[in-house]
């Protein structure tokens, strides 16, 4: 892992580590989005703990979504940590296949995938919804929102 990414994987951890009970949420945690999508689909980001400029948002992708296209997040670096569902996360062109088994703890059926700010990733095949966590440090002096706001379009 790259020098650029230690405080970002320390937060990863300090996470992963503790208990839900210390997150903090802030006032406007729950985004619905729809950038990436095709007309009119919508999905569910909820942020579950801010601190300074790093947060964790929880994506909820329902199944009726097929896709999500390729895109940036310019100002954000993230780790990206898959917790259910069907699909194929891409990112710079390598191809990040998860699927729920039931049978398997998250651990052993995910692996964090690295996503730089300039890193384009997407889900080009979605079978039956997904969900995923996203560890993000926010760069450039960004206010931390949403990523759904500071996405461009690859």
């Amino acid at each position: 892992m790259s020098q650029a990414f230690d405080p970002l994987q320390l937060y990863m951890n300090w996470i992963l580590e503790g208990s839900l009970l210390r997150f903090r949420p802030p006032i406007n945690a729950i985004q619905i989005h729809d950038k990436g999508l095709a007309e009119k689909e919508q999905l569910l980001g909820v942020i579950l703990d801010r601190q300074g400029q790093f947060q964790t948002e929880l994506f909820v992708v329902p199944p009726y979504i097929k896709k999500i296209n390729a895109h940036t997040h310019p100002d954000v670096s993230s780790i990206e940590w898959s917790l259910a569902g069907d699909f194929v996360f891409t990112c710079d062109g390598f191809e990040f296949p998860f699927k729920s088994t039931g049978t398997l703890n998250i651990t052993e059926a995910s692996a964090p995938i690295i996503v730089k700010n300039t890193s384009s990733h997407g889900a080009p095949i979605v079978n039956n919804g997904a969900t995923f966590l996203s560890f993000q440090y926010w760069l450039n002096g960004i206010e931390p929102s949403s990523v759904g706001y500071n996405f461009d379009e690859s």
